[in-house]
């Protein structure tokens, strides 16, 4: 089912003088970082749609972190890939969603999912999302932006060719966001590309991509392209 989400209605924000709506004792696991939701089934969600909205189904034991610091909460979690939230499980048993915001980090299994400012490509705009963090240093973050796509149903228009079933898909992307860069962007997944974003290292770089035999929608193959260029 496609979730609509409505106003977040309990921002994260620091202690301030507003604090009688939340403990006093500026212990940040008291803080409510839970949003309300409403479940409706989108349109294009139907549930003759094959796939999953999910890459683990499970819902899995994590840990909640909020500027860097974790949070004690007895809730598991696990991460919607089509309507981009992350899902929780509460201790008595009831759902929620964790509430958006880029000061929240989550640890579900061995991922981290953080909530990314990027530059959205296909859109030709500044979104957020979430993303896996794969490495944070002092030249650049690298992320992965594991999503779920709709491929829309089509009947067929001949006799000779067959109907083309809705479908749940697939869709990952590596992003890298520079030291001193404010938003993620899309890591080029050409070599044209590439040489366009590292021109003065185009000679070195071929003779490296052929040498190493690189792939570029290789998270681990990307990192290598990244420590040899900065």
């Amino acid at each position: 089912m496609k979730k609509i989400i409505s106003t977040l209605l309990l921002a994260l924000v620091v202690f301030t003088s507003s604090a009688q709506s939340y403990n006093t004792s500026k212990d940040w696991g008291n803080f409510d970082i839970l949003q309300k939701v409403e479940k409706n089934i989108g349109d294009d969600i139907s549930p003759d749609v094959k796939g999953s909205l999910y890459y683990t189904d499970t819902y899995t034991s994590g840990k909640l972190l909020f500027e860097g610091n974790e949070l004690e909460r007895d809730m598991l979690y696990r991460y919607e890939a089509y309507s981009d939230i992350i899902e929780v499980k509460l201790s008595t048993g009831e759902e929620d969603y964790l509430a958006q915001s880029p000061k929240l980090d989550v640890l579900i299994g061995s991922d981290r999912y953080s909530y990314i400012q990027f530059y959205d490509e296909n859109a030709k705009e500044m979104t957020f999302g979430y993303m896996i963090v794969l490495d944070q240093n002092e030249k650049y973050d690298l992320y992965d932006r594991k999503i779920k796509k709709l491929r829309p149903g089509k009947k067929a228009q001949t006799s000779m060719s067959a109907d083309v079933e809705a479908k749940l898909l697939d869709n990952e992307t590596i992003y890298i966001r520079l030291s001193g860069e404010k938003f993620a962007k899309s890591f080029p997944e050409s070599k044209s590309g590439l040489y366009k974003m590292f021109p003065n290292q185009k000679s070195e770089l071929k003779k490296f991509l052929r040498s190493e035999k690189i792939d570029l929608e290789n998270p681990k193959d990307v990192a290598m392209v990244l420590e040899f260029c900065l």
